[in-house]
Parts: structure tokens; sequence; C-alpha cells
């Protein structure tokens, strides 16, 4: 009798594992054993110690017995079997927008094409080295813009099986605008002057879109610069409302007050 085992059980597509024949005491060594692997049938000889043999299937396969032959020509029939397992190396297909404003949520299509979940994905956000687990065909990776945004996807795995893909996410973050304020002013009334309101902007990518108050009223300033001055004759205290920049890029930091005091001429 001949019995047939494999080593290991699972395996990876690229990988090998050993396929053994052994033998028992029946019959006269040495054998010559017909088996198949599913769709192909081939023969091996074995001697009374048993005999070994690398594969490298690249699909799960059953390595079946059909019919054994000893050295006096005496056939008998086998039935044993063995199946090795074949796992596929994952393969991942990314997308996602290349701009962002800094502070803006970044999220990263995952589309695994080849592999069966769930994967396991190691990365590294501005050096630090982080893994999650995916258990869906489709997903995302989620993370928060900043300036500057440095991502890379070390490692996919499924099934124990690694695929050092080492792929960077190539994202621009662009700067939100600093903005401020300033211009205090005293007119007289009824003389026709106008006080100059000064906003200074850094950071950003220009021109910049200016909102801004009075206290009383909303006025914008379009295309602006970033030492940008604009004229009025009506008083009140004059803060910003909003600036954005040509990329979009709203800021968060805007600061100072313009006051324009308008005085009654004398009676």
């Amino acid at each position: 009798d001949i019995n047939i085992a494999v080593n290991p059980l699972e395996i990876c597509v690229g990988e090998n594992a050993t396929l053994s024949f052994t033998t028992t005491s029946n019959g006269t060594p040495p054998y010559v054993v017909d088996y198949s692997n599913g769709s192909v049938t081939a023969i091996e000889n074995v001697p009374a110690a048993g005999s070994t043999l690398l594969v490298n299937p690249t699909i799960t396969t059953v390595y079946e017995l059909s019919f054994v032959t000893d050295s006096k020509g005496c056939e008998s029939s086998l039935t044993d079997n063995t199946t090795l397992v074949v796992y596929e190396i994952p393969q991942l297909s990314t997308s996602y927008p290349t701009e962002f404003c800094e502070g803006e949520p970044i999220e990263i299509d995952l589309d695994f094409t080849v592999g069966s979940p769930p994967f396991i994905i190691n990365y590294t956000f501005n050096g630090t080295p982080t893994s999650t687990t995916v258990n869906n065909q489709q997903s995302t990776l989620s993370f928060v813009s900043t300036n500057p945004t440095n991502i890379i996807i070390n490692t996919i795995t499924a099934n124990n099986c690694p695929n050092d893909i080492d792929e960077s996410i190539a994202i621009i973050t662009n700067p939100l605008p600093i903005a401020t304020i300033s211009g205090d002013t005293m007119l007289c009334e009824n003389q026709g002057a106008k006080a100059d309101i000064l906003v200074v902007t850094s950071d950003g990518n220009p021109l910049y879109n200016i909102v801004y108050t009075n206290g009383t009223s909303i006025d914008s300033v379009t295309y602006a610069t970033g030492n940008q001055t604009f004229k009025t004759n009506i008083s009140g205290i004059y803060s910003l409302l909003s600036v954005t920049d040509s990329k979009g890029c709203e800021s968060t930091n805007m600061s100072g007050f313009a006051t324009v005091i308008i005085n009654p001429l004398p009676d």
C-alpha cells in the first residue's frame, strides 16, 4: 500500500510544498505509483523508504493516487489523496483625489483585485507605522490631511501571503491662508474722503476671496492680492468673515479689526 501526504497543507503562490509517498510492508519494492493532480496524470518511482517531490502549483490542488505496481508486476488500486491549498498573493488598486486643503479628510479608495478578505494593511502615515484589517474586497482608508502629508502603503497580506507593494500616495496638501485686517481711520462727514482698510494674507494660494463686515452689512473683495486695500466711507468696526484662496482653501486664522469713525461737521 502507498500513502500520499503534503507538507505544508497551505502555501502562497510561488512557494513550494513537499509531496510525500510512503510505503507499507505489502508488496515488493520499488513501486511505480500512478497519481493525478486533478488534471494531469503522473508517475512516481517509490523505493521502500518512500520518496518526496517538490510541488508548487498556482491553484489549490488535490493529489490523488490511482494505482501502484510493485517490482513483481503486481498491481493494486489506490484511493488515498491529499489537498494542497494555494492562496493568491493579494493585489491592490487605489484611487483618491490628489489635492486637499490642510485639515480636510482624505479618503483613499481600496480595491483588492486579487486575494480574499480579510486583508491586513501595513502603512505609514507621516512616519508613524500603522496596521489595519479590511474585511471586504473594497474599502476606504481615512486620514486628516496635514502639511505635508506622507502616506506609504507598505504591505498587504491575505491568508498569511504578504505583498510588499511600498506604494507612495501622492497627495498635495495646500496650506490654509492666514489673514489680518487693519486700518483705523477718522473722517469728516460729507468731505468725500475714504478710509483705506488693509487685509494682509499670507500662506494659501493667491488670489483670494475676502468677505468682511462693518458690523451692520457684509461685503466682499474678489481676486484680492496678499496685500489688499479697499476703500470705504461707511463707519463701523470692520472684521473678516472668511478668506478663501484660489484652491478653495478657507482660512481658520483671521484676526484684527479696522475702525472707521465718521465725525459730523460743526454747525
